[in-house]
């Protein structure tokens, strides 16, 4: 009898840890974009997916080429203008990226630095979210 009182404690717990609320402002946020490298390349199809709380998954190619996967927090959450902050993380061996952007009405904008190891470049990303 404790054991099944113990087992729906735990059920019952898991069921409300589990259920983490979405944040419907972040969420405006995604989907999928068209978008340019400034002075690289573009256009190209780029990604956003909510990650949790207010951090994103973009997935673009940032230096232009190869494609990659960016951890994003969302700041300003319930304004019109969002804030991002890329913060500092390594995309490759050796090789990392950092930077910041704004959202307002479905257009992106990223300005991050590349660090390839020897030599720092700066990049901007400029995209439309499809609708």
């Amino acid at each position: 009898m404790l054991m099944k009182k113990i087992l729906l404690v735990l059920l019952v717990a898991g069921i409300f840890t589990a259920c983490e609320q979405y944040d419907e402002d972040v969420l405006e946020m995604t989907g999928i974009y068209e978008g340019n490298v400034v002075g690289v390349t573009g256009p190209h199809t780029m990604s956003v997916s909510y990650d949790r709380g207010d951090e994103i998954v973009i997935e673009a190619p940032f230096d232009g080429f190869v494609w990659t996967q960016v951890f994003a927090d969302v700041d300003d959450q319930e304004d019109s203008v969002k804030d991002i902050n890329i913060y500092e993380q390594e995309i490759g061996p050796g090789v990392f990226i950092w930077g910041n952007g704004s959202y307002f009405q479905g257009t992106l904008q990223l300005d991050y630095t590349i660090d390839f190891g020897r030599e720092l470049v700066d990049f901007r990303i400029l995209a439309s979210q499809f609708p």
